[in-house]
């Protein structure tokens, strides 16, 4: 049976990830050199380069250059050029990771085109930034927002926030880092269903269970008096079970 273009896409993006996860591991910094492969079952060069487009333009890599054969006769000859072999690139490790989790799945089990959208609405998303709490390399894993869909995604899952107070908590919620406050002074005048203390408490508690029940995640927001924040400690509980 002859593959769909985004059936091919997603193997060959799939062979990448792999190649890509290896050099990671070798690889003592975020930024890597990547060579184009030519042997065994690689995907073609021309394939190989139009995934890392793809990687690029979700935000899970940052082409630095290019690398170019070590051949000394183009050393003499100033109008030439030594041919393209391969790309140094920036690792974006929380949204690589991210990706990596969607095809880590068998492939074949979900349809093409849906794969490609999960792993593109992380490009649209809005990261948790850390801020004080951690160093930067020790907390990478972390839910994200997408507001195009309205929902919050973790891994390979999104779960879905209803228009009204919840969503509106929520978006506060991600403008800060993690571990900072939200005040409820600052979000009930603008709820769309009631604006006293208990309207705010209830859109926490409601988000809560929601987001544990669709992406698995425990007490994803602190509750404190008239404020509530991302848990810190739940994102290193994330962080620690992905390890």
């Amino acid at each position: 049976m002859t593959m769909t273009i985004e059936e091919k896409l997603n193997k060959d993006i799939l062979w990448v990830i792999n190649e890509l996860q290896a050099e990671l591991i070798v690889s003592s910094k975020d930024v890597i050199r990547y060579i184009f492969v030519k042997e065994g079952d690689a995907p073609t060069e021309r394939e190989q380069e139009r995934v890392i487009r793809w990687l690029s333009g979700i935000g899970a890599v940052e082409q630095l250059g290019n690398i170019r054969e070590d051949n000394m006769l183009f050393n003499f000859h100033p109008l030439m050029k030594a041919p393209i072999i391969g790309c140094q690139l920036r690792m974006n490790e929380a949204i690589f990771l991210a990706v990596r989790k969607i095809y880590e799945e068998d492939i074949t089990k979900k349809p093409a085109k849906q794969l490609l959208e999960q792993a593109e609405a992380l490009g649209r998303a809005k990261y948790l930034e850390t801020g004080k709490l951690a160093e930067p390399k020790k907390i990478n894993i972390k839910p994200a927002l997408d507001e195009a869909s309205r929902s919050v995604i973790f891994l390979n899952k999104k779960s879905s926030i209803p228009a009204g107070n919840q969503w509106i908590l929520c978006k506060e919620l991600f403008k800060k880092n993690a571990g900072d406050w939200v005040n409820e002074d600052d979000v009930v005048e603008n709820f769309t269903r009631g604006d006293n203390k208990q309207s705010f408490y209830d859109a926490h508690k409601a988000l809560n269970k929601r987001i544990e029940k669709d992406l698995g995640i425990v007490d994803f927001i602190e509750y404190g008096t008239a404020m509530a924040r991302i848990n810190p400690k739940m994102i290193e509980k994330l962080n620690q079970s992905e390890k």
